[in-house]
């Protein structure tokens, strides 16, 4: 597992119960943070709309269409 390094900043998010204890679950079985789950979710969905974010700005990578999943 890597560190965060840098700025971050804070946000709150709202999960189902059920979505809640899964990830919860998960994170004492792995021994992983929940925290560290969700970025890698939020980066994984960021990657996939093709969408890159350096030094805090989010730039779209040229060759994407409005609304292409």
């Amino acid at each position: 597992m890597t560190t965060m390094k840098g700025r971050r900043e804070t946000t709150s998010i709202y999960l189902r119960p059920g979505v809640l204890e899964a990830l919860r679950g998960l994170s004492e079985k792995t021994d992983i943070p929940v925290a560290h789950y969700l970025r890698e979710a939020v980066n994984d969905l960021l990657a996939k709309h093709r969408i890159k974010v350096t030094e805090g700005r989010a730039v779209n990578i040229p060759g994407t269409r409005k609304g292409q999943r």
